[in-house]
């Protein structure tokens, strides 16, 4: 088998990118994948190493080890380990990380109703509706930050949104009072037609930008930054449904998983919640235990 060079990675990175464009792949994926991977050339450049070989990449899923946690370096893994595959050269690829499943939210990541509404406010007191719509738009309807391109006029009439992602097709039920709302807005804002959140070019809102706005928003909300990010609209919808219908199945549906396990995965209680639930457990004698304080 011809050896694999450092120099021709990059040349072979744009041959995958539009690989991965006939796949279907999402524009994330695609710069997700693309970032990941120049992370890897990146590091054989430094290293002065020409030829890549199993060692060399098993010597860069050590280094990631030491400077990333060991989620990120299991999402980073993904991307190289497909290159390699896309490549010819499957006897390069390195074992997955076995991460023990997290089984309660990182309270300190995890936004709440609270926190939600406390933004959505905050942005109509700077009078960046704009900002707050789309927030409400994603958390009352449970789509992807990608996926809010479906979001039409002609959606908002029908009353539902034909999603296409990963060549797949679902349609999203769109409540009354939101397509009240969002056609209110398409009103004041002269949109008759097509998608309700594109830039002044015409083109897709920007998945950073609605992430800076949103961090912006935090900042005067006096909320915590690491809890606000667009996705994290997704599980505020997906608990919110969840504890009105406790249908976990029509949840997966709208929100787009194949797997229900994935779905599981958005309604993860916090450890606090969990320790007061066991509180109330009442399993422990009273007696001896009210002189000892507990944290």
């Amino acid at each position: 088998m011809k050896a694999l060079r450092t120099r021709s990675l990059n040349a072979n990175l744009e041959m995958y990118v539009g690989h991965l464009t006939k796949e279907e792949k999402s524009a994330a994926t695609i710069e997700k994948y693309s970032r990941d991977i120049r992370k890897f050339i990146l590091y054989l450049q430094k290293k002065g190493i020409d030829i890549v070989g199993k060692e060399q990449c098993a010597g860069y899923k050590r280094w990631l080890t030491r400077h990333y946690r060991p989620s990120s370096v299991e999402s980073m893994i993904v991307p190289v380990n497909g290159f390699l595959k896309y490549l010819g050269h499957d006897e390069m690829t390195v074992k997955h990380l076995h991460i023990q499943s997290v089984v309660f939210a990182d309270s300190k990541r995890e936004m709440g109703e609270g926190t939600y509404h406390r933004l959505v406010n905050m942005a109509y007191s700077r009078q960046d509706e704009r900002t707050a719509v789309i927030m409400e738009t994603i958390c009352a309807t449970g789509i992807r930050v990608s996926e809010l391109k479906y979001i039409t006029v002609e959606a908002l009439l029908r009353g539902k949104a034909e999603i296409y992602n990963k060549g797949k097709v679902r349609n999203i039920l769109i409540a009354r009072s939101v397509c009240r709302k969002l056609l209110s807005y398409c009103e004041r804002n002269h949109i008759s037609s097509g998608s309700v959140f594109v830039t002044k070019n015409g083109k897709p809102v920007n998945r950073s930008d609605i992430w800076k706005k949103m961090k912006k928003v935090a900042e005067e909300a006096g909320v915590r930054p690491e809890c606000v990010y667009p996705h994290n609209l997704r599980h505020v919808f997906a608990r919110a449904y969840y504890e009105e219908t406790r249908d976990l199945v029509n949840l997966a549906a709208l929100l787009g998983h194949s797997d229900i396990s994935t779905t599981r995965l958005y309604l993860k209680s916090e450890e606090g919640l969990c320790v007061s639930q066991l509180d109330r457990l009442n399993l422990i004698s009273g007696k001896n235990a009210h002189s000892i304080r507990v944290k």
